[in-house]
């Protein structure tokens, strides 16, 4: 009986002991798996990212190039746009020239003296005074040399001499003044055109661009060129037509 009890009870601790090592083994197993389980999870995470961080650097460099290229096509469009604008200007001035040539060609040339009534400027007068006005303002837009402003001011001073009062002198000075003014422009680089000029006038000291000196020029002379249509009507001429182009 107590062999039989021995034995049962050797039995009963293999049992155990075999049980204690499966669940052991189960344990280790499952540690295992989950270990591997993490390590994959782990590994897809880490994949993930990568991805994740190509994905974003691509989106950068893409971004990056869509800027340079706005940047690139902004430029090029200034450019072309400043181009523009200088084209257009020497353009209009070229023109001007020729129609205040016109001008110049209509009044006799023993007219030049001549003034619709005495407390105003003759015909030469007005016309010197927009010769003057073309290389004055032409003079701040481009800043060009001039040491305190001695050609300009012997610009000024040609409407008060008696000795350029003749067709000759006038037509002379007046073609002179917008020749400058179209190398003024030639030579100012558009880039300078929204610098700002500070200059006292008669009418105060003005603060302006570049490119406004130089088109405040061009009124100045339409402004002085039309105010002598009325000295070519009262001698019974008919004045050049509009030229607008």
């Amino acid at each position: 009986m107590a062999g039989r009890d021995l034995r049962v009870g050797l039995r009963g601790h293999c049992i155990d002991n075999a049980e204690t090592r499966r669940g052991r083994g189960d344990a280790e197993g499952t540690r295992r798996r989950r270990g591997d389980a993490e390590t994959q999870r782990g590994r897809g995470d880490a994949e993930e990212a990568q991805r994740r961080q190509a994905g974003n650097l691509c989106n950068m460099k893409y971004l990056f190039s869509l800027l340079f290229s706005c940047c690139f096509v902004c430029g090029q469009g200034q450019d072309k746009l400043g181009d523009l604008v200088k084209q257009q200007m020497l353009k209009d001035w070229q023109r001007a020239r020729v129609y205040t040539q016109e001008y110049l060609d209509a009044m006799p040339k023993d007219k030049y003296q001549f003034k619709a009534v005495d407390s105003i400027r003759s015909f030469s007068q007005q016309m010197l005074h927009l010769a003057f006005g073309n290389v004055a303002m032409a003079t701040f837009a481009a800043s060009i040399p001039d040491s305190n402003f001695q050609n300009v001011r012997k610009w000024q001073r040609l409407e008060d001499s008696s000795i350029m009062q003749n067709k000759d002198s006038v037509v002379y000075y007046v073609n002179a003044s917008y020749d400058f003014v179209v190398a003024a422009i030639k030579n100012l680089n558009i880039d300078r055109y929204p610098e700002i000029i500070n200059q006292r006038t008669p009418g105060g000291l003005r603060s302006e661009t570049r490119l406004t000196w130089m088109m405040k020029a061009f009124e100045h002379q339409t402004h002085h060129r039309g105010q002598c249509t009325i000295y070519i009507r009262l001698l019974g001429i008919k004045p050049p037509a509009e030229k607008l182009f």
